[in-house]
């Protein structure tokens, strides 16, 4: 009984996984391109985005990220897909009102 138990958890948790990848490689994303804060080697990341009054919002996820901390010593980033393909200046929000509009854009576009 206990392995079938532990085997639900570990097929459940492979199907959160598998969608989250798929959902971050192929639907809806970003990949944005930074510089590595150590090196200045090229770095990769896709995300979730939205757009409001030709204004491109990430999806940061939490400010320890690797890509979000290489945004300390750039000033521009490079956007790849649906649309917004360039190089583009950014801004860091982290005001609460900011938060609540971007989570309610991106909950509107994803479903989450």
């Amino acid at each position: 009984m206990g392995k079938i138990i532990i085997l639900g958890v570990v097929f459940t948790l492979a199907g959160l996984l598998l969608t989250t990848y798929s959902a971050l490689e192929y639907d809806g994303v970003v990949v944005i391109e930074t510089l590595k804060s150590k090196g200045g080697q090229a770095r990769h990341t896709h995300t979730w985005f939205v757009i409001e009054e030709n204004k491109i919002f990430l999806e940061a996820g939490h400010p320890e990220n690797p890509w979000v901390q290489d945004l300390q010593h750039l000033r521009h980033i490079t956007v790849e897909g649906e649309g917004v393909t360039g190089r583009h200046q950014f801004s860091i929000h982290d005001l609460a009102p900011d938060h609540t509009r971007i989570r309610q854009m991106m909950r509107a576009k994803y479903g989450w």
